[in-house]
């Protein structure tokens, strides 16, 4: 019952702020006991899931900007690419509870990685700063694939953070977002498949809960001001990173 709340909880937050998936769901799994290789493979799939609901919904809008899409999916290809070959080496030539060990610490990487971008973010909105540059599109694509193939998390934080001031409407950094997001998700679900492991009824039961609050959240997310929407992402990276801490600081002092 838990699990299929949680699954419930992450959709609303996916469909309003198109992140949350990994960086708070791969948390909570792992204070729950869930190994980092089982967390990392049933949030795959159930972001896989949930966001197809809303990528569709935004593509048919035309809040897709397909412009840009395409150098970021071209570079994150690349990042894609390394990211499974560090997994295919980590998993060939180290125990289990190494691979563990290493996954935990990318995890905390990454999601530390996303406060920051998100606190330089918030600077750079207050200062009225805009980022536009091509490179800075690519730079997304590449880092964005690279972590989202180690981790799961990052598929939707970190373009949403690095290009934030890309895009003059929200809807239409959301919408493009989204289905970028999906594309990589579903690639490096693929890859994850050769390296890590599924465990299919907890996967299930999150899919369960995330569907129905994936059409709860898209209800939601039409009558949210921006400045909701920024509270909702700032409570939802700000729980991922508390959650993460306490996870390495249990490791730590245990």
């Amino acid at each position: 019952m838990m699990t299929f709340a949680l699954g419930m909880v992450m959709g609303i937050i996916i469909a309003m702020t198109s992140v949350g998936g990994g960086i708070i769901m791969v948390p909570i799994l792992l204070h729950a006991g869930i190994g980092a290789v089982y967390a990392i493979g049933a949030n795959f799939f159930f972001v896989l899931t949930v966001k197809s609901i809303s990528a569709i919904k935004y593509y048919r809008m035309g809040e897709v900007d397909i412009h840009s899409l395409k150098p970021m999916l071209a570079s994150a290809g690349i990042g894609l690419v390394s990211g499974l070959c560090f997994l295919w080496w980590l998993t060939t030539y180290y125990p289990g509870d190494v691979v563990e060990s290493a996954i935990v610490g990318l995890l905390t990487i990454a999601i530390l990685l996303s406060a920051g971008m998100y606190a330089g973010n918030e600077l750079a909105h207050l200062s009225q700063r805009v980022g536009r540059g091509k490179w800075l599109v690519t730079l997304s694509g590449l880092l964005t694939g690279f972590i989202t193939q180690t981790t799961s998390v990052g598929s939707g934080v970190f373009t949403l953070m690095m290009l934030s001031r890309h895009f003059e409407s929200p809807h239409k950094l959301i919408g493009t977002n989204m289905v970028f997001s999906l594309v990589i998700m579903l690639v490096a679900a693929i890859g994850y498949l050769s390296v890590g492991k599924v465990d299919v009824l907890l996967t299930m039961m999150l899919i369960g809960g995330g569907a129905p609050g994936m059409m709860l959240g898209w209800r939601m997310s039409q009558r949210l001001t921006e400045r909701q929407h920024r509270a909702v992402l700032t409570l939802t990276i700000g729980l991922s990173v508390l959650l993460m801490l306490m996870k390495v600081l249990g490791k730590v002092l245990g």
